[in-house]
């Protein structure tokens, strides 16, 4: 997904020096003046111990591992922290992400969560992406439960804000596009973005599951992502959050902004 990289390239024009993580989780900065170029990454040495913040793609249990975060960062002088979350996680405190919300939030580092709804660029890059490409079609157990797809774009600009200015460290922010829209909706933008007519197939849930895991997907991830979509398909993300404008005093993009600007992803025919 290319928002570590959107995210790097706004702290890049900044002149900070980043440590960057992968898979759905957090980005630390270290504050500096010289250089003027982000130190990006980790090689390994104790330096570059930042990187180590970061928590694995497809994890869902991942409070053991902030103690040894909260370490590393205090090891390599990282003072803020973004934790990207999702939406809905604080709905309970059983649930593992809040967990880590909550854990993060209590350790020091100057953490700020960030809880996002669906990225727009699941239909172009994420799981959404193969069938569309291949079929024309968007599979997917939504019924017809709307969500206020959201750039990837501004959760970036966000989460650099929240790295770079002050009264951002303990706060959690709820993120979303500026209209909540079905996936059918979605088919239908997308179709007038690329010219090309694009369907929605509603996925009986255990059939997408069991199709997901085959593709490769850990049982457990894939079963936090039915969980997901069984929330969206009863409403449950059919509402509009002010995050984006709290943080950046500006309006989220459109969907539709956002589809005809990456047409050339989803290849007419």
């Amino acid at each position: 997904m290319r928002r570590r990289a959107l995210l790097l390239a706004v702290l890049a024009l900044s002149g900070t020096t980043a440590a960057a993580c992968g898979g759905r989780g957090g980005v630390g900065e270290r504050g500096t003046t010289n250089p003027p170029q982000p130190t990006v990454g980790a090689s390994g040495g104790q330096n570059d111990a930042a990187g180590n913040l970061g928590f694995p793609a497809f994890a869902t249990k991942n409070t053991t591992r902030v103690g040894g975060a909260d370490a590393v960062a205090n090891a390599a002088g990282v003072s803020r922290a973004v934790f990207l979350s999702f939406r809905g996680a604080d709905a309970g405190n059983d649930n593992p992400f809040r967990q880590t919300e909550l854990a993060l939030l209590a350790s020091g580092t100057g953490a700020t969560v960030i809880r996002p709804s669906l990225f727009s660029q699941n239909f172009t890059e994420g799981f959404l992406a193969p069938p569309i490409r291949g079929q024309a079609v968007i599979a997917a157990p939504a019924g017809t439960g709307r969500v206020p797809f959201i750039d990837a774009g501004d959760i970036a600009a966000v989460a650099a804000a929240a790295l770079l200015n002050d009264g951002h460290a303990g706060r959690a922010y709820d993120l979303s596009g500026p209209r909540v829209l079905s996936f059918a909706d979605a088919a239908a933008t997308l179709s007038a973005a690329t010219g090309r007519t694009i369907g929605y197939l509603d996925v009986p849930p255990t059939d997408w599951q069991a199709g997901t895991i085959a593709a490769g997907v850990p049982a457990d991830y894939a079963r936090f992502l039915s969980v997901l979509f069984e929330t969206l398909r009863a409403g449950q993300h059919d509402y509009l959050a002010d995050g984006v404008q709290q943080v950046l005093g500006r309006q989220p993009r459109a969907f539709g902004d956002w589809a005809h600007a990456e047409a050339a992803q989803i290849p007419a025919r």
